[in-house]
């Protein structure tokens, strides 16, 4: 495979819409927009430093400074209002991704924070937004530094451009009308695992909260878990006392688990990892691909992750075959597909002396009797000795995540 390499974007444009709010007495000081294009914040906590122009855009659109205003970090959450306290206007956001895109489509690919390709067509003010984080005078002048982040993640992207054109990798197929026909890569057929312990448990004592979305770290941690009951971690090996592999995970439950996904090569040490974030269908079906050992390339496609479940059997799309890759998963499907994984599925929620196992059972009052997934969330929160449920090893878990409180 050809090495890729990260060039600058150029969006060298006068502004033709900015925000309308009213903004303190401008400067006759230019003010320019760089978006940093690997997708991170360089400048934050109001810790800010000169940085390599090979990281950015080699221009911007333009506006001036705002009389008095002096070098500040912004957070994500930071308002047009507030921006105008430093510069006259601030760009629209799908001004500068329309320009992005006249640039770069065909030439370059967007890659999500998971590794996984984003679609052009999905670049617009309805999935993303400008994250413009750091003002600041460099040699060069007065400039806003930002970063394009998903609104359904919270993650910020990067933007990359091959050597060769021909490298770009294939994207998803956005229309919802569509049935996805994603190609089927050649893939191991995993050794049965077994799992008797019940790998999810509620948000709180009394709610499961099924439909939320399921966190990273819970991800990898009923994955965790499975491999380690089964001894199938490989040459991993967990060190509590060493240094911590990602900047976020320090004194966590689930670190081991996220620790044992970087071992495996989905994500990139000594970064951010957001163990509390959703994550999306394609991330978790290439995590549950390459963890459990369909396949050990972590370079696939979300649709080639996707159609390795599909032709397994483990995943399916709705009825147009569509697979929702970019839609966040849901806690009951992770249910759902986990226990096709394990053979849980014909499980009775019984205890061995004839008790029925309901929501009530373990003190859940929002699992509805008529919900799709009643019985696979009640299957997953549930631990077993044979056919039966046992009530008596469904606490066991924190041995398996290594955690020590």
């Amino acid at each position: 495979m050809k090495r890729f390499a990260t060039i600058l974007l150029s969006i060298c444009m006068s502004i033709p819409a900015f925000a309308s709010v009213a903004s303190a007495a401008p400067t006759t000081d230019p003010v320019q927009f760089f978006v940093q294009i690997e997708g991170k914040n360089m400048d934050k906590d109001g810790h800010i430093s000169s940085q390599e122009t090979k990281y950015f855009t080699d221009a911007g659109f333009k506006t001036t400074r705002v009389e008095g205003a002096t070098a500040t970090t912004f957070e994500k959450d930071a308002t047009s209002e507030e921006w105008l306290q430093y510069a006259e206007a601030v760009p629209n956001d799908d001004d500068v991704f329309d320009k992005v895109k006249n640039d770069f489509v065909g030439k370059a690919f967007i890659k999500a924070f998971d590794g996984n390709v984003v679609s052009w067509k999905s670049l617009n003010g309805e999935n993303y937004r400008m994250y413009w984080y750091v003002f600041k005078n460099e040699v060069d002048g007065w400039h806003i530094d930002g970063v394009i982040v998903d609104k359904r993640t919270e993650e910020q992207i990067g933007i990359v451009v091959p050597e060769d054109p021909s490298d770009i990798p294939p994207e998803a197929d956005e229309d919802p009308d569509k049935p996805v026909v994603p190609e089927n890569p050649e893939y191991n057929i995993p050794d049965e695992l077994e799992n008797n312990y019940a790998y999810i448990f509620g948000r709180s004592d009394t709610l499961m909260q099924a439909e939320d979305g399921m966190h990273r770290g819970e991800v990898a941690a009923v994955l965790h878990r499975l491999l380690k009951q089964n001894n199938k971690l490989g040459g991993f090996a967990y060190d509590v006392d060493a240094a911590p592999k990602f900047k976020d995970v320090e004194g966590r439950w689930d670190r081991s688990a996220l620790e044992y996904m970087e071992y495996l090569g989905l994500y990139e040490k000594d970064t951010i990892i957001r163990p509390d974030q959703n994550i999306t269908r394609g991330e978790a079906f290439k995590m549950m691909a390459v963890a459990l050992g369909f396949t050990k390339d972590t370079t696939l496609s979300a649709e080639q992750y996707a159609a390795i479940l599909v032709d397994a059997g483990y995943i399916q799309g709705d009825d147009n075959g569509n697979l929702m890759l970019d839609e966040i998963i849901q806690r009951c499907q992770v249910c759902k597909i986990y226990n096709k994984l394990v053979n849980r599925t014909g499980k009775l929620l019984k205890t061995a002396d004839g008790e029925e196992v309901t929501p009530e059972t373990y003190g859940f009052i929002d699992i509805d009797e008529s919900a799709w997934y009643y019985k696979d969330v009640l299957l997953g929160t549930s631990a077993f000795d044979g056919d039966y449920v046992s009530l008596e090893l469904r606490g066991i878990r924190n041995a398996l995540d290594d955690y020590v409180e």
